[in-house]
């Protein structure tokens, strides 16, 4: 499967319906900041790499990252951690939190999901 391919494509989509997305996020959809390149990846917090997001595409997307990046590398781990730390509780974080979220990241840690 081609994660990168679909990582790609949620991000352009993303990028494309930007100004629609703004414009509902300030009728009180909600939508999350996303870095397209991420920043502990070397990406730069600047309009231009990062898409407004809804919560089933960030944590899609954040998947999709431990994917791309081979197992044992430094850019994995830093992806698995990112992704991991959805998980976290607190009033920003409820939205990820599932019976499933926590397997997924176990596995993802652990590099057991199908490459």
């Amino acid at each position: 499967m081609d994660y990168r391919k679909i990582y790609v494509s949620i991000v352009l989509r993303a990028k494309a319906e930007y100004h629609d997305r703004r414009q509902q996020k300030r009728n009180g959809h909600y939508f999350e900041d996303h870095h397209i390149l991420p920043r502990s990846l070397g990406g730069l917090d600047v309009i231009a790499n990062r898409a407004l997001l809804t919560a089933r595409e960030h944590f899609i997307c954040h998947w999709l990252l431990t994917k791309i990046y081979p197992v044992g590398t430094q850019e994995h781990n830093k992806m698995v951690c990112a992704f991991w730390n959805m998980r976290a509780t607190g009033e920003f974080h409820e939205r990820y939190i599932f019976l499933g979220h926590t397997n997924i990241c176990v596995q993802a840690m652990l590099g057991l999901l199908e490459k």
